[in-house]
């Protein structure tokens, strides 16, 4: 009945509790058997009545709650409250001292304060487990203390018979219950795994055959590529089963190792499962060359995850170009319990100081953390481009802030719109979107019809049905009068006879006004004679495709045909005339603008390609802030942002921006954003 492992775990417990409890009532016959049956009734009914966002509620914050408040009890006091109120970052950190393994003791820790700067200590790297309800018994500071059943076999393992092991843990090191701590903790992780002697990456009970893998691992890292097939030629394929099993462990989908193993030095973590050990160098170097072993197959986002890792530890890495935002992009697939996680996780990268963009609060809601990081970063940043990514995603109920929860699932192997946009023609290919994601149109030409003047904005103190405004400037460039057709299907030439005849065509000569500019908006004004031959891309074509196939290059369904290729000859074959690769260039970049978007007409004339959700009477306004021109909604206290547009003659500013607003040529009006 229940798929969810958390809702199986409750169930499976609360049945196993009510069997022990109420097993003597069976004593008493047909009567006890029938009060035995009805005390199960209640809680197993009303729990099949909850859906499933009160169930999760329930196991994932009101559950572990309760348990945080059990274990708060046993922690020292960090940070005295003028000390918080003094100092910008935590200077105070707690470590765990796992005692020895004694014959008869059960596993005991010593929680203790420390420096956050100068203590030795190794750092633990794990996932918490899905199953909140299942906790295991320990002895911290001689009282007992709640702790997930995978963290415990991890500290069993690392358990030294001897002498005791000095450790950070985030699970017992931070009072879970004490929003404020976390917050001051979360801001220092950068120190703390920087600080880290050696950092263990713990990834459960070892499975059959891993001893094996690892050494085959280790030879293969180290061997040059030519050799990796007869190394595997002497071993039999058993240690891929190991190896696969390692790496679905839900360790490789949190938020938080990006941080955990980005941070220390690559030679300071060791991958740890059961008693087996790997340094992560070895791990890395080999999963870069797994393409050249035979049979086996590595998940496309495990790899990603490693070159994105490579990348950040370069000495030449100077940063993300859009602060946080580049890493919550990135990153968007990976599992968080807490949804702000999926920002906070990564503040602990950045190189500068984490308040000019966001700073970590558990005491606020998850949509005002979404909000106020989209207002943070539209002011750090200077520019909107996040506002336009807002069109393809799902948002918080203010149109310009994204909703980083909904917008992937929560099984990190599944895709989202984002991957739709960047893989498939389920979205429209942006005009601009500051660089945040490719875009083929974006590619070919730049746009600048904000004459590159940065944005300013802030928080109305007004607000509209409770929703904050956010205030940026900018002036009403047109009107749309009429909506045209909205191409959404792969019948491309269909799609451009209608907007023909939309546009006031056919006409006789195409060399006049109205038909060159209808002629460049379909192609958003990007097309040039001297295009690179090798355009587009086949990642591109695959792209264009949607629901086709497109294989080797070569053009197999409708989809293709409507783009050109109608003789069954692959798409970039070089037999093609230069002619026919020119036309085909020309209907892919026609599809590329075109798609999921309307052609309309503004009161002045002008023709545009906009969002689907245009209507008559939406606005035309060029935002400071934005390189293209958008579309908004005027609803009277406020305006809604519905998407980006081209719109032929305003895509580029011409003459001098900063002055013809100094003359008020151009005067800027306030856009109150809801």
């Amino acid at each position: 009945m229940y798929h969810d492992p958390v809702s199986r775990g409750f169930i499976t417990g609360y049945s196993a509790v009510t069997f022990i409890v109420t097993f003597p009532l069976v004593l008493l016959g047909p009567l006890g058997s029938l009060i035995r049956f009805l005390l199960s009734l209640p809680i197993l009914g009303l729990w099949e009545l909850l859906n499933a966002t009160v169930r999760d509620h329930l196991l994932l914050n009101i559950v572990p709650s309760l348990y945080n408040i059990w274990n708060s009890r046993v922690y020292p006091p960090l940070e005295s409250s003028e000390q918080m109120a003094s100092m910008q970052k935590a200077t105070t950190i707690r470590l765990v001292h796992i005692l020895p393994d004694l014959p008869g003791m059960a596993l005991r820790v010593q929680i203790c304060t420390a420096s956050r700067d100068g203590s030795i200590y190794d750092a633990l790297s794990y996932t918490w487990g899905s199953h909140f309800m299942l906790r295991r018994i320990i002895q911290a500071n001689n009282s007992k203390f709640l702790i997930t059943d995978s963290l415990y076999r991890a500290l069993r393992e690392l358990r030294n018979e001897k002498e005791r092991r000095t450790i950070w843990i985030d699970a017992l090191c931070i009072n879970q219950y004490d929003p404020k701590e976390k917050e001051r903790q979360v801001a220092i992780m950068r120190n703390i795994f920087q600080n880290a002697q050696k950092v263990y990456v713990w990834l459960g009970e070892a499975p059959q055959y891993l001893g094996d893998a690892f050494k085959i691992i280790e030879r293969l890292a180290n061997a040059d590529s030519d050799h990796i097939p007869s190394i595997c030629a002497e071993n039999s394929n058993a240690w891929h089963q190991a190896l696969g099993e390692l790496l679905l462990r839900k360790w490789w989908s949190r938020v938080w190792i990006v941080e955990e193993v980005a941070l220390p030095r690559e030679s300071d973590v060791v991958i740890r499962s059961g008693h087996h050990e790997l340094p992560w160098a070895i791990m890395s170097r080999f999963l870069k060359k797994s393409d050249k072993v035979p049979d086996l197959k590595i998940d496309r986002k495990i790899l990603d995850f490693i070159d994105l890792l490579a990348e950040i530890r370069s000495p030449s890495y100077a940063g993300p170009e859009h602060g946080l935002l580049t890493y919550a992009l990135r990153f968007r697939h990976r599992v968080a319990v807490r949804p702000v996680d999926k920002l906070f996780g990564f503040l602990g990268l950045l190189k500068s100081d984490i308040s000019t963009e966001l700073t970590p609060n558990y005491r606020k809601s998850r949509l005002d953390v979404f909000i106020d990081f989209s207002l943070l970063n539209v002011q750090v940043m200077k520019n909107l481009s996040i506002m336009t990514l807002a069109e393809a995603c799902p948002v918080t109920g203010h149109s310009w802030a994204i909703d980083w929860e909904s917008l992937t699932s929560r099984d990190w192997k599944e895709y989202d719109r984002l991957d739709s946009y960047q893989r498939h023609s389920d979205l429209p290919n942006m005009f601009w979107n500051g660089g945040l994601l490719y875009s083929d149109i974006a590619a070919l030409r730049s746009y600048d019809s904000a004459g590159s003047l940065e944005s300013s904005c802030e928080i109305s103190s007004e607000s509209w049905h409770g929703q904050k405004l956010l205030l940026v400037e900018g002036w009403i460039a047109d009107t749309v009068a009429v909506v045209g057709p909205c191409f959404t299907e792969h019948d491309l030439e269909t799609h451009i006879d209608s907007c023909i005849k939309f546009a006031g065509g056919p006409w006789t000569e195409l060399t006049g006004e109205r038909p060159q500019a209808f002629l460049r908006t379909i192609v958003g004004d990007a097309w040039r004679e001297d295009l690179l031959i090798h355009w587009p891309s086949q990642d591109t074509l695959d792209r264009l495709s949607g629901r086709s196939t497109w294989v080797k290059g070569a053009a197999t369904t409708r989809g293709a045909e409507d783009l050109g290729a109608r003789d069954g000859k692959p798409l970039l074959d070089s037999e093609r005339t230069l002619a026919q690769r020119r036309e085909f260039q020309r209907r892919a970049l026609t599809y590329l603008c075109c798609f999921q978007r309307h052609f309309f007409i503004t009161k002045s004339g002008r023709f545009g390609l906009g969002p689907t959700s245009m209507e008559v009477g939406d606005s035309v306004c060029v935002l400071l802030g934005s390189q293209v021109p958008l579309i908004l909604e005027n609803q009277r206290r406020s305006w809604m942002f519905k998407g980006q547009a081209y719109v032929h003659g305003l895509m580029d500013y011409e003459g001098d921006l900063k002055h013809d607003i100094e003359s008020q040529k151009i005067v800027l009006k306030e856009f109150k954003l809801s």
